[in-house]
């Protein structure tokens, strides 16, 4: 009798130890993740019930909002326990349908943590939780998930060919002083290793695919100075399962044999597909999404250009107006301290929250925004008595009344 779906996945994982390694590591990005968390001021976020920052398509998330604050550490410890315990159990080839459960159980977790609030997006959760699902559901996994990985960088190298990337103004002050011409020329050798050398890491070659490699762990290093520990941690566990594969199995290549020969099977063509589609969503949506947020919702969010904003949200009473632009908790992310996403739920939760204020009249919003290489400001949307009109967005996330600059 053929073996269930889930007993084969758990017996492709088990009868290989570079899969073995590989899921240890991915619940090490569990545990990175935990730790994130722990100092990211997550506790705040899954029990704010009257301002969170809700995606366009779960408007009405203040309604799963976690009630038990003072719970959350406790919540935290314990994740970062069964990551330590699932790593633990992907390297025993007896348990390793217990670990399938357990970094599945992790994984949804982390994914419904980010659904929860649009302020747990990133890149640095988008990743490892759809390398985790490629590890948990496609088979023929030590072909298609380097190709995966490999395509994190291509997708992010699509949205760096812009003059606001290569020209270093994408990026926020280091740590510390840098050339301008050093940062420059950096950027453009990001674009340069992102989308033609990574493709190196499947050359038959030990000593090209080891030199790109090495290039890669060191554009992740340097990488802390601008973006912190977290980002770079989760993508040299994800690069860890390349030396993995090359020192226990030895056919570097086969990944990229397997894709141009036909051999894939089609469960794994079309998921790689449809990953290369939702990359591309961005650009098939026109205008700028780095402005606009428009189709990254599907793809990779990177910081391609800085964006400057300003908003400003009056709330009119009978006696009086005030100012609710600011709400106390000072800049958020880079990548979404201007989304229009996130001054839209604003409105969204004055007009819930005032419903029932008998001297409430209504809520008006301006916001407009620009590239800091722009020569000016352009209006993203002006709404007016924002509460009686449609907030909705289309399945791209493009909202009533946002305009495309």
């Amino acid at each position: 009798m053929r073996p269930g779906w889930i007993a084969r996945q758990a017996q492709e994982i088990a009868q290989d130890p570079v899969l073995r390694f590989l899921g240890a590591l991915l619940a090490l990005t569990c545990l990175f993740n935990a730790f994130f968390f722990d100092t990211n001021g997550f506790a705040e976020r899954m029990s704010d019930t009257l301002d969170p920052v809700c995606w366009y398509f779960w408007p009405d998330c203040h309604l799963f909002r976690f009630p038990w604050a003072e719970l959350t550490p406790f919540l935290v410890r314990s994740f970062q326990v069964l990551a330590v315990f699932c790593g633990a159990l992907f390297l025993r080839p007896r348990s390793v349908k217990a670990a399938w459960f357990l970094l599945l159980g992790l994984t949804l977790c982390r994914h419904l943590v980010v659904l929860m609030s649009f302020e747990n997006m990133g890149n640095y959760h988008y990743m490892p939780v759809i390398a985790s699902y490629v590890f948990l559901f496609l088979p023929q996994k030590k072909l298609v998930f380097p190709i995966f990985v490999t395509m994190f960088y291509l997708g992010a190298s699509l949205l760096k060919f812009n003059a606001e990337w290569l020209s270093g103004s994408a990026l926020w002050a280091p740590r510390f002083p840098l050339p301008l011409e050093l940062v420059r020329l950096g950027c453009f050798y990001v674009v340069l290793l992102e989308a033609v050398l990574v493709l190196l890491l499947f050359h038959p070659k030990a000593v090209v695919r080891w030199a790109v490699f090495a290039q890669l762990v060191l554009f992740h290093l340097v990488s802390t100075i601008w973006v912190g520990w977290f980002y770079p941690s989760i993508m040299l566990s994800l690069l860890a399962f390349f030396p993995l594969q090359w020192r226990l199995d030895g056919d570097a290549a086969a990944p990229a044999r397997a894709l141009f020969s036909g051999k894939l099977r089609p469960v794994n063509v079309a998921a790689i597909l449809l990953f290369a589609a939702a990359q591309l969503s961005p650009w098939a949506l026109g205008g700028r999404s780095s402005v606009s947020g428009e189709g990254r919702t599907f793809s990779l969010n990177m910081l391609d250009a800085r964006v400057r904003c300003h908003f400003l949200v009056q709330v009119r009473l009978k006696d009086r107006v005030l100012d609710a632009s600011d709400d106390g908790r000072g800049m958020r992310a880079a990548r979404i301290h201007c989304d229009p996403m996130v001054v839209i739920s604003k409105i969204r939760n004055i007009c819930r929250s005032e419903s029932g204020n008998t001297d409430f009249l209504g809520v008006d919003a301006i916001m407009v925004s620009k590239k800091s290489s722009d020569p000016a400001y352009r209006t993203l949307f002006n709404l007016t008595d924002a509460c009686r009109r449609d907030l909705s967005a289309d399945f791209w996330g493009r909202f009533q009344g946002v305009s495309q600059p």
